[in-house]
């Protein structure tokens, strides 16, 4: 946490540790509340909100790890100063993963709190349906991030995250309504992919640190 908290200034733990996830609860309230329109059903909020927070935490992503696994990152190079400095970088990778999976899970969870608070009946379909958008849309949001990482252009971010979240979610519609596929196994699934590229998203910025290092070495 604390390597965490040195990589990036104070005003922007607050924002995504505390203000970001009350504002994405309170969205949930709102639109379930029927303040925001008419008032939705359980998993939709969930659908819409999963698309929106993926957008924001590809413009999180790009302001503290932009250009990660670039060229011209040089920020990495501060780290082998120290024999800790790659388990630190590490650590920092990995409790940006943990964050974003603790606010899709708080998500949910408030949102699946409010709908009971407001007496909606939430049965196990609904909740299995707010499960695959969830996941969908965190799965989207690895990918999108895997890939910007590569570039330091905040536009070029930008315009990936809506690209991939219009073309995500219309995809995730074409699967629900025209593929016959279960609903565990698209859970399954889902979930074994974002594993798979959360890892990545993870591993390829320490290869870079350690291709770099290495090539130092041989310099």
């Amino acid at each position: 946490m604390r390597a965490y908290k040195a990589y990036t200034p104070n005003w922007y733990h607050v924002l995504v540790w505390v203000l970001y996830p009350l504002a994405a609860v309170l969205c949930c309230y709102l639109m379930q509340a029927g303040i925001l329109g008419r008032a939705y059903t359980f998993y939709i909020p969930e659908a819409i909100l999963g698309v929106a927070l993926c957008v924001v935490e590809v413009f999180f992503d790009a302001f503290s790890f932009g250009g990660i696994c670039s060229k011209e990152y040089t920020f990495r190079e501060y780290f082998k100063i120290s024999k800790r400095g790659a388990g630190l970088f590490k650590q920092i990778l990995t409790l940006d993963i943990i964050r974003r999976i603790l606010l899709f899970i708080s998500v949910f969870l408030a949102n699946l709190a409010i709908g009971l608070a407001l007496g909606q009946e939430i049965g196990w379909g609904d909740l299995a349906e707010t499960c695959g958008y969830l996941l969908w849309n965190y799965l989207l949001c690895s990918i999108v991030i895997f890939i910007t990482r590569y570039t330091n252009q905040l536009i070029l971010c930008m315009c990936g995250a809506y690209f991939c979240m219009v073309f995500g979610a219309l995809l995730q519609t074409v699967i629900v309504v025209w593929i016959p596929v279960p609903a565990i196994v698209l859970i399954l699934v889902q979930l074994a992919a974002a594993i798979i590229f959360g890892i990545l998203t993870v591993r390829a910025p320490m290869k870079k640190m350690e291709g770099s290092f290495y090539d130092t070495q041989r310099s």
